[in-house]
């Protein structure tokens, strides 16, 4: 879902955050990462300048970079 009155991504289990940055979709269970790269690349036209994360809290700081970064790992 995106806030976007508040340019913030709420991103459940699609990905996760580790000391505010943003990671991927936990490999172990994620039984298609195809489908879950397809899913972030959802996200990328949106202004973003924080994301919550189900496990992991909020992430800040060019959300859509580090999310672009993601999309082109997995």
């Amino acid at each position: 879902m995106y806030a976007a009155q508040y340019k913030t991504l709420i991103a459940g289990d699609a990905m996760h955050s580790a000391n505010g940055k943003l990671r991927g979709p936990v490999a172990q269970t994620t039984p298609d990462l195809p489908a879950a790269r397809k899913s972030l690349e959802a996200y990328l036209p949106y202004e973003m300048e924080a994301a919550i994360c189900f496990h992991g809290g909020m992430s800040t700081g060019d959300i859509k970079g580090q999310l672009a970064s993601l999309v082109e790992l997995l």
